[in-house]
């Protein structure tokens, strides 16, 4: 189901990037190829995530705090302060932060690329990955990135909220998953479209004046 979603969601960015504003129709054999090629570059980026929290917790004596698993740091919060105090709990708890925006802040571009080129390797081409990020504008994509990773965090957490208070909510449940689901994928989609339209403009032959 997850390579599914995966590859109906980079659907979904290709339709956006090519400036469609109707959702795709569900196919599931071009969902399941998209998805098999999502799965291949999440593993590859979130590996690299994964090694460097992993080095760090290790080494700083931590329990190691996984992206999808993040709630664990704001439940155990109490327990961290008292056994490692509050500068190197609170410089850890930005650590994992920042590790986790770095490593996302490729990982959503890359993504789409691959719905793009519908290519593995584009998706791995970090200096062609550097290029589309320099065409959009470092700053532009960086603001972008971020408010969209701010409104992902804030239905996960409302999400999480409803999930904490009340019981039995599984249409709401699923309702804001879904929302999640189509703001990630819409949102890379439309940041993209940016570095698409710049270079179809830088592409297009300048026409002679004749004097």
């Amino acid at each position: 189901m997850t390579i599914l979603v995966n590859g109906y969601g980079l659907c979904i960015t290709k339709e956006v990037m090519n400036n469609r504003n109707s959702l795709p129709k569900i196919e599931f054999f071009k969902s399941f190829v998209f998805g098999i090629k999502a799965s291949i570059v999440i593993i590859i980026y979130t590996a690299v995530q994964f090694l460097v929290l992993t080095f760090v917790s290790l080494v700083f004596d931590f329990p190691f705090i996984s992206i999808k698993e993040g709630e664990i740091l704001l439940l155990n919060v109490g327990s961290l302060f008292t056994a490692h105090g509050s500068l190197e709990t609170i410089l850890f708890i930005v650590f994992v932060i920042i590790t986790f925006y770095i490593s996302t802040f490729f990982l959503e571009i890359a993504l789409a690329r691959l719905a793009d080129k519908g290519k593995i390797t584009s998706a791995l081409n970090l200096y062609a990955i550097k290029r589309c990020l320099g065409t959009i504008g470092w700053g532009s994509y960086t603001l972008d990135y971020t408010k969209l990773i701010l409104a992902i965090a804030i239905l996960a957490y409302i999400k999480y909220g409803i999930d904490f208070v009340f019981i039995g909510n599984e249409v709401l449940d699923m309702l804001i998953g879904v929302l999640i689901f189509i703001t990630e994928f819409i949102g890379i989609g439309m940041i993209y479209k940016v570095y698409k339209v710049k270079t179809s403009h830088l592409s297009r032959p300048r026409r002679r004046r004749n004097f």
